[in-house]
């Protein structure tokens, strides 16, 4: 479809087995891209570890730069080259090389999938880590011609940064690919032991698991009227209204999950979103809320998160200001209400397995570059 178009393909090999969304999300960008008829450019990685010394990882920054610019050294004029952003090797380069790649008419598209200066937003940053980001991030996302955001919210925080409004594009949310064979659950249906109208009706928390890193998971037993379906790594408390279900690959995860509703929540508490990661949702589009959506789940959102704005929009979930309020909040609805939910989730869903929001994303680009 797209000629003269490119993409990066950057992993570590080692990577590959690992249990979480990250690999997931890239590979699936990818393959929307690969679809769309552009074209791979692979970056070999040799990735030292951030234990190196100062002078060690200066000199694997700029092999890894040396590596990029051979592996782009064929692009030329009217050329497009789409990258995820920010790259695994974290290269202080890449502004230098993107610079150089427009300079000679290559058209550069960035993917935001994180922004560490977000993440981290509330939290102490070394000097050391200060100017990498600054290199490594800043300097990177106002090197390209466009730069693809998560959302509306991102692009008003990337253009108070600096970044100018016209170079920037909504995703709006990241798809989920997945084979055309796939069956979207029907929560409404399935033959469990709950529902709506009984206390326990079921959230579903897919990822990491680990409640010293995850904070607010060593408080989910004092969430009243509902019971939680666990599915990922790290899980080591008992709960008594939580059910471990154990870990599961990107692509198989969908099978086997169950429940009423996804929970999109995050940070240190259940009273709010709380925290570096709580607070990052004020901003990022989180890669579960696709999961569940594609499953076909409604979800529930923190209220002052992002995504909540998508979800509300196309009526998919409820969104609170305390995970104290989901039990009430799901015994409100009627069971037509929630059947309409679970429609609507499903409705996403066929966009999401089909690409549908990067390509929305890709033509928009492809527009303004002309």
């Amino acid at each position: 479809m797209y000629q003269n178009c490119y993409y990066i393909s950057e992993r570590k090999p080692e990577d590959a087995h690992l249990k979480n969304a990250t690999n997931k999300a890239r590979a699936d960008v990818e393959f929307t891209l690969a679809e769309l008829g552009m074209e791979e450019v692979k970056i070999a990685l040799a990735f030292q570890g951030e234990n190196a010394s100062i002078a060690a990882s200066l000199q694997e920054h700029w092999n890894t730069y040396k590596v990029w610019k051979d592996a782009l050294s064929h692009l030329g004029e009217g050329a497009t080259l789409v990258v995820q952003f920010p790259s695994i090797s974290h290269c202080i380069f890449l502004g230098r090389l993107f610079r150089e790649l427009r300079g000679r008419g290559v058209r550069v598209v960035l993917l935001i999938h994180d922004l560490e200066k977000l993440r981290f937003i509330e939290a102490e940053v070394p000097f050391k880590t200060r100017v990498r980001q600054r290199l490594d991030e800043s300097a990177v996302l106002k090197a390209a011609d466009l730069v693809i955001a998560h959302n509306d919210i991102m692009i008003d925080y990337l253009v108070g940064e600096g970044v100018p409004k016209e170079r920037l594009v909504s995703l709006d949310i990241f798809d989920y690919r997945m084979p055309a064979d796939f069956r979207v659950h029907r929560p409404w249906e399935e033959d469990d032991d709950t529902n709506l109208d009984a206390p326990g009706a079921d959230l579903i928390i897919a990822g990491n698991l680990d409640s010293d890193k995850v904070g607010y998971l060593k408080d989910i037993g004092r969430v009243p009227k509902v019971r939680f379906q666990l599915y990922g790594v790290g899980y080591k408390d008992e709960t008594p209204n939580a059910v471990y279900n154990g870990s599961f690959l990107p692509d198989e995860l969908p099978a086997y999950l169950h429940g009423n509703f996804g929970l999109v929540w995050d940070g240190t508490s259940i009273d709010t979103c709380a925290g570096n990661y709580g607070n990052y949702l004020r901003y990022n589009d989180p890669h579960k809320t696709s999961l569940y959506l594609m499953c076909g789940f409604p979800v529930i959102v923190w209220d002052k998160s992002a995504i909540s704005r998508f979800v509300l929009a196309r009526g998919a979930g409820i969104a609170v200001s305390t995970l104290l309020e989901a039990g009430d909040a799901i015994a409100a609805l009627s069971d037509a209400e929630y059947r309409t939910m679970c429609e609507n989730a499903a409705a996403v869903s066929a966009d999401l397995r089909s690409g549908h929001y990067l390509k929305t994303a890709i033509a928009e680009c492809m527009k303004r570059l002309g």
